[in-house]
């Protein structure tokens, strides 16, 4: 356990910068493929760029992930970052 909260909103919330890129560290060690929580946040903290680079292919893969396992957000997240007009996906 992290000791951090996996909301769906953590990313909304939270002040960009330092802290955010300190929150997507504690993520990234917790990343599990059996959390879709966790896969979800960090698919938010690579589509807003929040304490990463922003990077809409990453978000993807991780909303796709989290999806997968069911994650409801993740799924509406990935059908939008679909049909934008942000990138292409290879």
């Amino acid at each position: 356990h992290t000791g951090i909260e996996f909301s769906e909103t953590a990313f909304a919330e939270s002040i960009p910068g330092e802290a955010d890129a300190k929150v997507v560290e504690k993520l990234l060690l917790a990343s599990d493929p059996g959390n879709p929580k966790v896969v979800y946040s960090l698919g938010m903290a690579y589509m807003h760029g929040r304490g990463v680079i922003r990077n809409d292919e990453l978000a993807a893969r991780f909303f796709f992930d989290a999806a997968t396992a069911g994650h409801v957000d993740a799924k509406f997240q990935l059908a939008q970052l679909l049909v934008s007009d942000r990138h292409e996906f290879t």
